[in-house]
């Protein structure tokens, strides 16, 4: 299993994004830093995860910024690929780019004319990304590995109940 990582910024709050190449699994964890040990522990719960669903992950795909924690990926069984300088590693960003759309489209449909900040940064976006991140995994696609079942079904076992959602 190869992942692409990165971080996303929504309102200063940094959010570590990944996805499988194959599969188009998407994950998202909120960190309260940038700092080796925060990414660190969020990388060990996106890998968990994988390993739940019986993969295995062999390469991570990053900016510059993931340099500090190669040694822990390499503890982990993975091996960490740095894209060059002035790059960035376009598997991620696509999906960061689709997260901010949806995360914008479900903002501006509010109906609030104004939100106290704090209630914005907290609650709204970070409600409005995992939202967003829940329903991507939901649907298959052309692209993804199968057209017939969900990255959330592959990686985690778990079957959309339309009559619920």
């Amino acid at each position: 299993m190869v992942l692409a990582v990165d971080i996303m910024f929504v309102n200063k709050i940094p959010y570590l994004v990944s996805i499988s190449w194959h599969i188009k699994f998407i994950t998202v964890e909120m960190n309260k830093n940038k700092k080796q040990a925060t990414l660190v522990v969020a990388l060990k719960q996106i890998i968990s995860i994988y390993q739940k669903g019986r993969f295995k992950v062999t390469d991570v795909l990053a900016d510059n910024q993931f340099e500090c924690v190669r040694g822990a990926l390499v503890d982990l069984g993975a091996c960490l690929n740095i894209a060059a300088a002035a790059e960035h590693v376009l598997e991620v960003e696509q999906y960061i780019r689709t997260i901010r759309e949806r995360v914008h489209s479900i903002y501006n449909s509010l109906t609030f004319k104004k939100m106290p900040t704090r209630l914005i940064a907290e609650m709204i976006y970070t409600e409005m990304i995992y939202t967003s991140v829940y329903w991507l995994n939901s649907f298959s696609s052309e692209s993804h590995i199968s057209s017939t079942l969900s990255p959330k079904a592959l990686v985690t076992g778990l079957k959309q109940d339309y009559h619920n959602h």
